[in-house]
C-alpha cells in the first residue's frame, strides 16, 4: 500500500520538488505481520535495509511500471514478511509498505525483493512474465501478495528472488458515485 506520506512524496515530485520529502533510495525488509495501513510511517519489525542495485528504479513505459530492485545478504534467521521503500539509509520517508506469507531465511541467504509500482490494471513479474494482478473497475480479480520469481541453491546457502507489486492509484478510495 503506497501510505498517506508516500502520496504526499508523490505530490511533490509531481511539482518537480525533490527536496521537501526526498524521494524512495533504499529498500527495507522485516518480520512484521500487522496488516498495512495508510498511515504506516515505518516497517513493523524492519530487520535490513540496503541501497537499490544498479539500474534501478527502472521505468518500463510500454507497462507503465517502475520497479526497485535491492540485494540483502542474510546474517541470521528471519521469516521475512514486510517491505517498504524508504528516502533515507536510516530513517527517512516511508513511501509504501507491504505485507505478505513469511519467507524463511537464514544466514548465508541472498534475498532479491523486486518492487513494483503499476499504473495498469494488469501487473506481470518483469522476469518470467507471471500474471501478479489483474484489475477490472477497480476491483482486483486476481492477485498475488508475492511472487518467488527463482530459487537457487549455492552450496548450503539459497538466492530467493522475489517480486512484490503497488498499485499507483490508492484502494482505499473507490470511485465517486453520481
Amino acid at each position: 500500500m503506497i501510505v498517506n506520506v508516500g502520496k504526499n512524496i508523490q505530490a511533490y515530485l509531481l511539482t518537480g520538488n525533490t527536496t521537501a520529502m526526498g524521494f524512495p533510495t533504499r529498500m527495507a525488509i522485516g518480520t512484521g505481520t500487522t496488516a498495512e495501513t495508510l498511515n504506516d510511517t515505518a516497517l513493523q519489525n524492519e530487520v535490513y535495509r540496503a541501497p537499490f542495485l544498479s539500474g534501478f528504479p527502472a521505468v518500463d513505459t510500454v507497462n507503465h511500471r517502475v520497479t526497485y530492485r535491492s540485494d540483502f545478504s542474510i546474517t541470521a534467521s528471519y521469516n521475512i514478511s514486510e517491505i517498504g521503500l524508504f528516502t533515507a539509509a536510516t530513517g527517512g520517508n516511508m513511501f509504501n509498505r507491504k505485507t505478505f506469507g513469511a519467507i524463511p531465511v537464514q544466514n548465508g541467504d541472498t534475498l532479491t525483493f523486486d518492487i513494483i509500482i503499476s499504473y495498469c490494471r494488469a501487473i506481470r513479474c518483469p522476469n518470467c512474465n507471471k500474471l501478479l494482478s489483474f484489475r477490472v473497475f477497480g476491483k482486483e480479480v486476481f492477485g498475488l501478495r508475492r511472487h518467488i520469481c527463482s530459487y537457487r541453491r549455492e552450496g548450503d546457502n539459497r538466492h530467493i528472488h522475489v517480486v512484490v507489486y503497488e498499485r499507483a492509484e490508492s484502494r482505499d478510495e473507490p470511485w465517486p458515485r453520481r
